[in-house]
């Protein structure tokens, strides 16, 4: 609840800009309530001297009020729409609004009575509406007053306000009603009209005292003072209104009517004035605070007043009998009041010493059962005092401490913090802590304790530093347990990369001084997943638990080996970091790692791949960890089980790669991927029967990019599956608009190649579908050539791959058949038209040499009715041992290298049959020459 009255704080949108706060030329309220002061001033001159003539007699005596009632009700209405009053508050303006167009209304009546129809009304139809403004104004001022806080205070509240009441009403009996008399020409509505008035004028002092007793403060507002102000002058001039309106004998103009004036002015001003301190913004009080009811005087004050009118009505009789029983009674009575006074200050003294000693007891009894320890010590660090605390958390007896210094009992290597906290103390009471200290307890062990000071020195009733300990052992003891965790790889108890970090940062900074650089070396199982997909996490855990023992055997004390996540190992090298130790380690590692692993009785053997990288001046520890990443995967791509020591120029050939894969994406949206075509042909004919599309980059600042430079960047990346399919989609463009122009003979196949990425992870059989019938390609035409490695990942979702897009009518060809996992048995399993022979296998023929492998594939390709492809044939006397041993078709540089669409274009266009060995009897095969016949 907010106090009354308050001037509330409005929000920031509601504050005015500077420079029309509060500023009167800005502010309407303020300006009419200038103008109303003015027309009081010129009313009290009227009054005064008379000025004017009949004319203003007749303005003033008649409509002093009439301009004056309407515009107190729009202000109000306008001081009730403040959104920083409370709804209370608001309601309260509101009915003052309403009260003052009764007020009006009724006032318009009486002038219409007196000064038009020169009747004088009382009572009147005036009096129906002068009569509703008191109940709406009372009601006003219980709103703007509170809600006390407790029913003791509500009670006494009520007390004062009923004794109050009684002073008042005998007062006003004394003044003005005992004047009212019952006569015939008015009747009983003149009578009980003539009694309303004062009576309702009781009814709103008592209100506007109410308001006064409830405030919380010796602050009132303004408005407020304003408004208990304007209700005063209210029942003054209805006190002197009322006897001569009664006798008949009241006229409008009189001191009557300078008191409702006034009246009005003041409620103008307090309705004005709400509006401008509420747009100032004024401070909001607390609005949880409600202070208790403690005024005592007015009761006093109330019995006071009803004695000092028993004395001024028997002034003259003070011998009398009566008289003097007056004189004794108010001294007796004040008397009785003094000895209340007393009391009451004897009660409030004993009310504050209880609550002293019940803080006292309450206090102690804190102290005592507080687990925190409370010292206090002088200025020279001796204990002055000690709670009792102290033998729970130290042990020991709580008189045994005070007259000691409190360095007795703290850890050695805490004395010096002990002795320079409590100096810096005492010479600074800001410097408080917190502080960390060990104590000894009573058996010997110590105690961690965080301290925090409180300087009292000037202290009358302490004289000494209060230091309050809490104990913090356990804290501390989880402290190092997370500190552990935090630092260490719980499954092989190495450091993890937290602690790796920090290690390696401290040994570079080292470094920068006097100690050599450090080395660092990373080391990564080789197919390691292999372990954990077909053993279980289990037993890949064992295995890494085993590793890590090697690598701690395998190295100083002084080394640091971490575990950076996975089958990843660290090794900080310090000390002797000579080229011929690191390599001889490295070498060891090596050994070490890839020796065999003996996992619950089986014996796993692996292989592992290690980075070296040494340290160098102004190297950061993100760059040096960098560069022995780059090694170590420089040594997987080696052919893992060894290790490869960082050069320059591994970086600048990954950040070539990096470059590369950002540049992958845009290049693709500009179509810079081409399909380049070399030529298949008949061995036995040389006639070209079909081409295989092999990708190309065409960079516009590097030139022709072959597949080796970003095939594997594009599978990383993932941007293969986009590759593949701009192939796809071109080369068939490509090869239906060359149908056009050749013989179908002519080009029987055109061969794609189909990474692993593209059959596990897009919809190839609809891709492939979707260009077969937007491009209207023969099916037969387009072969699909997918490696036998990519098959073998997983044999079912390939198979059924296959299935389906052999149901396409399009043909699938065992692209390096002899280099992957499956064996020959395996071959019948897919649904497969064409093997294409390595060229590994072709490289190794010779005259008598490497030919039965190559025998062996053509067999099964026969007996299996496939078509056999052998690839790279460079030599004639390799295109002749194909020959001999039945190999239908073959491609190579010996035919044509690979070539852009529009020279593919033009080879059709001109050739049916590329040079080829013209072969005579025997061996002569060396002596052989080519035949440059071409057919039209």
């Amino acid at each position: 609840m907010q106090a009354s009255g308050a001037e509330l704080t409005p929000p920031d949108s509601l504050r005015p800009t500077a420079g029309n706060a509060g500023d009167w030329k800005h502010d309407r309220g303020l300006q009419l309530t200038a103008a109303v002061i003015v027309w009081a001033v010129a009313f009290c001159s009227w009054q005064i001297f008379g000025w004017g003539g009949d004319a203003v007699d007749t303005l003033f005596s008649y409509c002093y009020d009439t301009p004056v009632l309407p515009l107190i009700a729009w202000l109000s209405w306008r001081a009730s729409r403040l959104p920083v009053l409370t709804e209370r508050q608001q309601r309260g303006w509101r009915a003052l609004s309403l009260a003052y167009i009764l007020y009006w209304v009724g006032s318009c009546i009486w002038n219409v009575y007196e000064g038009v129809l020169e009747i004088y009304p009382f009572p009147s139809i005036a009096d129906a509406f002068f009569l509703p403004f008191y109940p709406l104004a009372i009601y006003a001022l219980v709103c703007f007053s509170e809600r006390l806080p407790t029913t003791r205070d509500r009670t006494k509240f009520a007390l004062d306000c009923i004794t109050a009441t009684v002073s008042l009403a005998g007062a006003l009996w004394y003044f003005a009603l005992r004047k009212i008399e019952f006569d015939a020409e008015h009747g009983v509505l003149g009578f009980v009209v003539s009694a309303a008035y004062p009576v309702a004028d009781v009814m709103l002092l008592l209100a506007v005292v109410s308001v006064i007793l409830k405030r919380r403060s010796v602050e009132f507002p303004v408005p407020m003072m304003l408004i208990a102000a304007s209700a005063v002058a209210m029942m003054a001039g209805d006190i002197l209104f009322l006897v001569p309106a009664v006798e008949g004998s009241y006229a409008s103009g009189g001191l009557a009517d300078l008191c409702f004036l006034l009246s009005f002015v003041l409620m103008t001003a307090a309705a004005a004035l709400q509006t401008t301190n509420a747009s100032r913004g004024a401070t909001r009080r607390d609005a949880h605070t409600v202070a208790p009811y403690t005024f005592q005087a007015m009761p006093y004050l109330a019995v006071a007043g009803i004695y000092v009118l028993l004395m001024w009505e028997v002034r003259g009789s003070l011998a009398a009998p009566s008289g003097m029983l007056s004189l004794i009674a108010m001294l007796v009575t004040g008397l009785v009041v003094a000895r209340q006074i007393f009391a009451n200050r004897e009660h409030a003294e004993l009310s504050a010493l209880q609550a002293i000693s019940e803080s006292e007891q309450r206090f102690s009894s804190l102290i005592k059962n507080s687990s925190d320890l409370v010292i206090v010590v002088n200025d020279e660090s001796r204990v002055t005092f000690v709670t009792p605390s102290i033998e729970h958390l130290l042990g020991i007896p709580v008189d045994a401490l005070p007259g000691k210094l409190l360095i007795e009992i703290a850890h050695p290597a805490d004395v010096y913090d002990v002795r320079h906290f409590c100096r810096d103390l005492s010479e600074d009471p800001t410097l408080n802590g917190p502080v960390e200290w060990r104590l000894r307890s009573h058996d010997g062990d110590w105690t961690y304790v965080e301290v925090i000071g409180t300087n009292l020195l000037h202290e009358p009733t302490v004289r000494g530093l209060v230091l309050n300990a809490r104990d913090i052992t356990e804290r501390k003891r989880l402290e190092d347990e997370l500190k552990h965790l935090a630092f260490t790889d719980t499954l092989t108890l190495l450091a993890n990369r937290n602690l790796f970090n920090e290690q390696l940062g401290i040994a570079l900074a080292r470094a920068n001084g006097r100690e050599p650089y450090p080395t660092l070396l990373f080391a990564d199982l080789d197919n390691f997943k292999k372990i954990n997909d077909s053993l279980g996490h289990e037993a890949g855990d064992k295995l890494l638990a085993i590793a890590a023992r090697r690598l701690i055997r395998a190295t100083r004390s002084g080394d640091t080996v971490a575990r950076l996540g996975g089958d990843e190992f660290a090794l900080l090298i310090t000390g002797d970091t000579s080229e011929a130790y690191i390599q001889g380690l490295a070498a060891r590692l090596v050994e070490a790692l890839s020796a065999p692993y003996d996992i619950d009785g089986r014996q796993l053997v692996l292989s592992a791949s290690l980075g070296v990288a040494r340290a160098d001046r102004g190297i950061t520890p993100q760059e040096l960890m960098r560069n022995a990443d780059l090694a170590m995967y420089r040594a997987k791509a080696r052919g893992k089980r060894c290790f490869e020591i960082f050069e320059p120029g591994m970086y600048a050939s990954v950040m070539q790669s990096v470059d590369l894969e950002m540049e992958m994406a845009s290049a693709l949206d500009r179509r810079e991927f081409v399909p380049f075509f070399q030529p298949i042909v008949d061995l036995a004919t040389s006639e070209i029967v079909g081409f295989e599309a092999l990708v190309r980059w065409q960079h516009p600042v590097r030139g022709l990019l072959a597949p080796g430079t970003f095939i594997q960047i594009a599978e990383d990346s993932g941007l293969i599956e986009r590759v593949g399919r701009t192939m796809l989609e071109q080369a068939c463009r490509h090869t239906v608009e060359w149908l056009q122009s050749v013989r179908p003979e002519r080009l029987q196949h055109i061969a794609i190649n189909i990474s692993g990425r593209q059959i596990e992870h897009t919809d190839l059989v609809g891709e492939v579908r979707q260009v077969i019938e937007f491009l209207r390609i023969p099916p037969h035409v387009l072969v699909l050539e997918i490696t036998e490695s990519v098959l073998m990942q997983n044999v079912t979702a390939a198979i059924d791959q296959l299935t389906r897009l052999k149901q396409l009518g399009v043909r699938i060809a065992l692209d390096d058949f002899g280099t992957g996992y499956s064996s020959l048995s395996h071959v019948h399993r897919f649904p497969i038209d064409i093997l294409k022979i390595d060229r590994s296998f072709i490289d190794g023929l010779k005259k008598n040499d490497g030919s039965e492998l190559v025998r062996a594939i053509i067999s099964l390709a026969n007996a299996l009715d496939l078509d056999v492809v052998a690839e790279g044939i460079e030599k004639v006397e390799q295109l002749a041992h194909l020959q001999r041993l039945g190999c239908a078709y073959g491609q190579g540089y010996y035919f044509g290298r690979p070539e852009s669409a529009e020279s593919t274009r033009q080879l059709l266009k001109h050739t049916a049959r590329l040079p080829r060995l013209a072969l005579v009897a025997g061996e002569g095969g060396g002596a052989a020459t080519r035949a440059n016949a071409t057919a039209g």
